[in-house]
């Protein structure tokens, strides 16, 4: 990105000194803007993955209590040592 805008710049002010072709102009500036173009989606999926991470994150946490919670239900304890064979 930061390559592309800088040779825009550059053919930009060759052009205005006719010193460059306007095909050769459009060229790169089609180059910088599809290098936008590029930052912009990966920054828009960089957050939709952040955003799915944290709620992923969030939904583990709430399953892990459910399920402790579930098993200190379903222990029993005994006050003597022994099996117990029936409940």
């Amino acid at each position: 990105m930061e390559n592309d805008s800088v040779n825009f710049i550059h053919y930009r002010n060759l052009l205005e000194n006719n010193a460059t072709s306007t095909a050769e102009y459009d060229r790169v500036a089609l180059a910088c803007q599809t290098s936008r173009n590029d930052l912009r989606a990966l920054q828009n999926r960089y957050r939709k993955t952040e955003i799915q991470l944290k709620n992923e994150l969030h939904n583990a946490m709430s399953q892990y209590r459910l399920n402790a919670e579930d098993q200190s239900n379903c222990r029993v304890r005994s006050r003597m040592d022994g099996r117990v064979n029936e409940f």
